[in-house]
């Protein structure tokens, strides 16, 4: 099988040659992933085996970041960041005082230059890796990130609608981006908010009906009417097994990326195995950067036999590989899935 198809047939729980992988990697990993290949960064999905291509987008080429003399720049949205750590890190909200929401403009969906760089990784996929756009944080996390956490939770559960009026607009943006993005002929669209934590849900299952599945079920429509084929992964951290079954009930197809330490990956595939493939599995937390080979060999395999049966998995870390994990875990993670052929 080419990588597309065999990510195709797991995400529609046919049985492939094998479990696909896909991770993501921090700078600083990829940047050593390349160095121990010896391979340019746009060769390293390829040469380490990813069988995922993932197609983003950009600021809009009118765009240019403002950077100040302290290291912190403002993004297209108005929010500040700075670097702490390996991380850019939120220090300022352009809506933190909700009276401003009056004067500010959102930005273009449509504004061009988005896409060039998607264009480009699009044309030169000659390897067939199946290609999944990538919108990241779709309308909880926008929505704070303007605001600030603590102060739009006050707000949201207050039922502020100004609070409401934010999540629509970046509702909105999403939807446009999604559009633009499914045009161009990509096979899966990847999109979430992580609304989870390692105990449980952020809010109760009743809030997030109330307020965010609606406008999740909006999104969704959006992608169905641009493609009534895609492939759809929604994504969260930590523990939210309570929206599952509402998660299924939206028409989603893969959900990313059952975190080892918030919810056993085998009991919910055999919960919601029949209607829903996964994305995730092997375990950042503690796995790949504190265990060994042969342990990671071992979780590797465990998933491939307790969650990739009938397909239904695409393997990979639950969060983008960090810097503080070894390079021989993580050529062993890749070395055991492409030596485990689906046998069952």
């Amino acid at each position: 099988m080419t990588s597309k198809e065999r990510v195709l047939c797991a995400l529609r729980k046919i049985k492939p040659d094998r479990v696909p992988i896909y991770n993501s990697f921090t700078p600083q990993i990829a940047e050593r992933l390349c160095h121990h290949f010896r391979c340019l960064p746009d060769e390293l999905d390829e040469v380490i085996g990813n069988d995922v291509k993932r197609i983003s987008f950009s600021p809009p080429r009118s765009f240019h970041a403002t950077i100040l003399t302290d290291g912190s720049f403002t993004d297209e949205w108005g929010i500040v960041y700075k670097r702490v750590g390996y991380y850019d890190e939120m220090i300022a909200h352009p809506l933190s005082d909700l009276k401003k929401i009056n004067h500010y403009q959102f930005p273009d969906p449509w504004a061009p230059g988005r896409f060039d760089q998607a264009k480009k990784i699009l044309q030169n996929n000659h390897h067939q890796l199946a290609t999944m756009g990538f919108l990241g944080s779709t309308n909880f996390e926008p929505a704070w990130y303007l605001v600030g956490l603590e102060k739009f939770l006050i707000e949201f559960y207050e039922e502020n609608p100004v609070i409401d009026y934010i999540l629509d607009q970046t509702l909105h943006f999403y939807q446009a981006i999604s559009q633009q993005l499914i045009s161009l002929g990509i096979d899966i669209i990847m999109c979430g908010d992580d609304v989870g934590t390692q105990q449980g849900m952020m809010m109760s299952p009743q809030v997030w009906r109330k307020r965010l599945k609606p406008r999740l079920e909006q999104l969704f429509k959006t992608f169905r009417q641009s493609n009534p084929e895609i492939i759809i992964i929604y994504h969260s951290d930590g523990n939210i097994e309570p929206i599952i079954p509402d998660l299924i009930e939206l028409g989603l197809d893969v959900l990313n990326p059952i975190q080892p330490k918030c919810m056993n990956p085998a009991d919910i595939k055999r919960k919601y195995g029949d209607h829903l493939a996964f994305f995730g599995t092997i375990d950042e937390q503690e796995t790949l950067p504190f265990l060994n080979e042969e342990e990671v060999r071992r979780e590797v395999k465990l998933r491939i036999e307790t969650v990739g049966y009938n397909g239904g998995l695409l393997l990979g870390a639950t969060h983008n590989i960090q810097p503080d994990t070894p390079i021989k875990n993580i050529t062993a993670m890749y070395d055991e899935v492409q030596s485990n052929p689906i046998l069952f």
